[in-house]
């Protein structure tokens, strides 16, 4: 179930980070449970724009991790 406190991530990101779900991240300041893998985005590029770990936190999250300051 998603939340305030989760987050979904991407398959490479829970590899890269050696992380599973249900366990925690900790992302601008505040911790997020992973609460799921995305296993398909239609709109997103492939090839070599393609760089990086995704991860999503939902609306209600967005703005209380800090995430969206500059710097």
């Amino acid at each position: 179930m998603l939340d305030a406190q989760s987050v979904v991530v991407s398959e490479d990101l829970l590899m890269r980070l050696n992380v599973r779900t249900g366990e925690m991240l900790h992302i601008g300041g505040q911790d997020f449970r992973i609460a799921g893998v995305v296993t398909g985005e239609p709109d997103r590029m492939t090839g070599s724009l393609n760089v990086g770990p995704r991860g999503d936190d939902i609306a209600q999250g967005v703005g209380q991790d800090g995430a969206d300051q500059p710097g």
